[in-house]
């Protein structure tokens, strides 16, 4: 938890051996350690992590990557590359931001086309 507080991430892969084993995240320390009384001390990650993770590689669209939140209920899916090896982990947050950015800009193209620029100085 330290950790990915430190590293200011709420979840990241869990390797074994190079291998991809499961995913540790805030809500896992939270639901499972914390929740049931676990010393942080002693309590290992593998006794913690989900070990069934969603995972899609950097070739997947923002679509299909919100449709697997959606129809898997999760937060976070984990990230491949192309030989399926552990690339990261993305997060709904980082697409509901991205959404968001979008949705900003098409607004603004909207807007400019519907009523033209705003004169200078009146923003």
């Amino acid at each position: 938890s330290q950790t990915l507080k430190k590293l200011k991430i709420r979840a990241t892969g869990v390797l074994e051996n190079d291998t991809l084993v499961g995913i540790i995240s805030h809500y896992d320390v939270s639901t499972k350690m914390v929740a049931n009384g676990m010393d942080p001390e002693t309590t290992k990650v593998r006794e913690i992590m989900t070990p069934d993770v969603i995972k899609v590689n950097l070739r997947h669209t923002f679509s299909e990557c919100l449709e697997l939140f959606e129809r898997h209920d999760i937060s976070h899916l984990v990230i491949e590359d192309r030989k399926g090896n552990y690339y990261g982990v993305l997060s709904y947050r980082h697409l509901q931001v991205k959404l968001l950015e979008l949705l900003k800009s098409t607004l603004e193209i909207t807007r400019q086309y519907a009523f033209g620029s705003y004169p200078k100085g009146s923003k």
